[in-house]
């Protein structure tokens, strides 16, 4: 009997809970309490330190090339692969979001490849607007190499391989080479270890 008491009370206990998160989202009328997310985003293709505009990131200005993401503690409830594909305004239910712009692909390194991203997390309010907006910036750290004139002049061939903690193997910047190069980096910094190898009269040293 004492068992059958317990189950009861566990039951009208899970039965109250239900009830209750049931209607943080539900009305008296039965209608799902829900909202409107009025979006917008920005790109910022400015890199800090660099004066001349960067070509490879020509394509990254297009905002209506973002992929949008908008997601809740349960998982995404809604993605678009272009911006230009969301609708203005976008009726949600009552809650707190995440939205996540992206364009290219977050990889360890790689050349000519930048990946911007932009995040905001909002809330919705039942028949309300809520206005949110997401600059898109570089989320990974772009690398050029620039010669003294005094190491070309001293080396006939050299070959730099370039490495970070998120990386399994280096990246290899022969002689000639002159693509951008894109690391993944912590907010805080990301130490980038560099070994020259350089050639002369045929001979290689490990600098």
């Amino acid at each position: 009997i004492n068992a059958n008491r317990a189950k009861l009370f566990l039951f009208i206990v899970f039965s109250v809970l239900f009830i209750g998160i049931y209607a943080c989202q539900v009305d008296e009328d039965g209608v799902v309490n829900k909202g409107t997310l009025a979006f917008r985003m920005n790109v910022d293709t400015a890199l800090v330190g660099v004066s001349t505009k960067a070509s490879d990131l020509a394509d990254f200005k297009d905002v209506n090339s973002y992929a949008v993401t908008i997601a809740q503690d349960s998982g995404v409830v809604a993605e678009y692969s272009r911006f230009d594909k969301m609708p203005a305004e976008l009726e949600l239910g009552a809650g707190a979001y995440t939205i996540q712009v992206s364009k290219g692909t977050e990889t360890a390194a790689a050349f000519d490849a930048p990946y911007f991203s932009g995040k905001k997390e909002f809330t919705i309010v039942k028949d309300m607007t809520t206005p949110v907006e997401v600059t898109a910036a570089m989320a990974n750290s772009r690398v050029t190499i620039d010669y003294s004139d005094d190491f070309l002049q001293t080396y006939k061939d050299y070959t730099l391989s370039l490495k970070t903690n998120k990386m399994e193997l280096p990246l290899v910047y022969e002689k000639g080479e002159s693509r951008p190069m894109y690391f993944l980096s912590d907010a805080s910094g990301t130490k980038l270890e560099i070994t020259v190898m350089p050639y002369y009269n045929g001979t290689m040293r490990v600098t």
